[in-house]
């Protein structure tokens, strides 16, 4: 059965946001929700850059996965400030995991 996107452009926020806010959770949310399980392209080409930071074995944070992006020319105009609106404006990962992993199956 395929993935079906993420229940809002809310719940996508959430994960990403909370990846940010509790990067350890990363690789339990990456085990049930992949970069294409988002309809809003930057939050694919953010969630795609934590998935390769994470495989580089580098740290996911608001700073880190910026400058990340801006290397490899995926960062555009206005995207530090979303990644970290995102951060600040995100309940916790773990609370929205199963949510957004129930409604994209």
């Amino acid at each position: 059965m395929e993935n079906q996107p993420l229940a809002s452009i809310e719940a996508e926020i959430s994960v990403i946001g909370g990846i940010l806010v509790s990067p350890i959770a990363f690789s339990e949310v990456s085990a049930i929700v992949a970069a294409g399980d988002f309809s809003n392209e930057l939050h694919r080409r953010i969630f795609s850059a934590m998935a390769a930071m994470e495989a580089a074995g580098q740290p996911i944070d608001v700073l880190t996965i910026a400058e990340w992006m801006e290397s490899k020319g995926t960062l555009q105009e206005g995207d530090w400030v979303y990644i970290g609106t995102a951060a600040r404006d995100t309940p916790k990962c773990r609370e929205r995991i199963s949510l957004c992993a129930d409604r994209s199956r």
